[in-house]
C-alpha cells in the first residue's frame, strides 16, 4: 500500500456516523479569522469520514482519493458550509447530499455535450415578444417575492444580502468593479466576498424555484420555466 492510503488508512468513520457540532458550523458561515479556522477545523474533521464514505458507494479507492481532494477544495472555500442550515437536519446528511452532488457534476463533465435542439413550444427557446407583457409582470412579482424572501433569510445588514443587493441588484453592480474592490467595500477578503455572493444567491435560488415549482409538473418544465424567468428579468417589469 502507497504511503497515500495509508494516510487514508482502511478504517475510520464514514459520514453518517459523524456528530454535527453547529457551534463550530456556525461560526465556520462567519466572514472573519475565526470563521476561517473554524471552517479550517472542519475540513480536518471530515476529511477521512468523507474518503471513507466514498468507498462504501463502490468507488475504487484511487477515484476517491482525488474525489476527496477535489470536494474539499469546495469545503476550504466555504461554499460547501455556506447553505448548512440546523433547521433542516443533521449536518452529516447534508454534507452527504452535497458529496453526491458533486459526484453526478463530476460524471456529467466527464461527458461530452452536444447542443440540444430546442423543441417546439420549448420555454427556453422562445423570445420575448411585446405580447408576453403578462409573462414578464408575473415573472417580476415573483422575482420581488423571492429577493424580499433573501431578505428576511439573511438579514437585511448581512454580508451575504447586501453584498447579493448591490453587487446583482443595483445598477452599481453593473460597473466594472474587481471581486478585490467589492471585498474592500465591505471590509472582507475577495474569498469571503465569493462564499457571502454565492450564499445569497443561492439562497434566491431556492426561493424562485420553490415559487415557480407551483405552476410546473415535472423538471423538465420548471427548467424551462427558470429559463423564461430569467430572460424576462432580464427585461424588467412591465412599464
Amino acid at each position: 500500500m502507497s504511503d497515500i492510503h495509508e494516510w487514508f488508512g482502511r478504517s475510520g468513520p464514514v459520514l453518517k456516523n459523524m456528530s454535527s457540532h453547529w457551534h463550530v458550523i456556525r461560526s465556520a458561515q462567519q466572514f472573519n479569522e475565526e470563521g476561517r479556522a473554524a471552517l479550517m477545523a472542519l475540513v480536518e474533521r471530515y476529511y477521512r469520514p468523507i474518503y471513507r464514505t466514498l468507498l462504501t458507494w463502490e468507488i475504487d479507492r484511487e477515484e476517491a482519493i482525488e474525489l476527496t481532494h477535489r470536494f474539499t477544495a469546495d469545503f476550504c472555500d466555504g461554499y460547501v458550509v455556506a447553505m448548512a442550515n440546523q433547521d433542516r437536519g443533521q449536518f452529516r446528511d447534508y454534507l452527504a447530499a452535497c458529496l453526491r452532488n458533486f459526484i453526478r457534476k463530476e460524471r456529467r463533465a466527464e461527458k461530452v455535450r452536444r447542443p440540444r435542439p430546442v423543441a417546439e413550444g420549448d420555454l427556453c427557446g422562445r423570445e420575448l415578444r411585446p405580447e408576453d407583457g403578462l409573462d414578464r409582470q408575473m415573472a417580476w412579482e415573483t422575482f420581488t417575492q423571492a429577493r424580499k424572501q433573501v431578505e428576511a433569510r439573511l438579514g437585511s445588514e448581512s454580508v451575504p444580502w447586501r453584498a447579493f443587493h448591490l453587487h446583482d441588484l443595483e445598477p452599481e453592480g453593473r460597473l466594472n468593479k474587481t471581486l478585490a474592490e467589492w471585498g474592500d467595500t465591505f471590509g472582507v477578503s475577495t474569498k469571503q466576498f465569493e462564499r457571502a455572493l454565492y450564499r445569497a444567491r443561492q439562497v434566491f435560488k431556492e426561493e424562485a424555484c420553490r415559487l415557480l415549482a407551483d405552476t410546473v409538473a415535472t423538471e423538465t418544465q420548471l427548467d424551462a420555466e427558470i429559463a423564461w424567468f430569467v430572460r424576462c428579468i432580464h427585461q424588467g417589469p412591465v412599464a
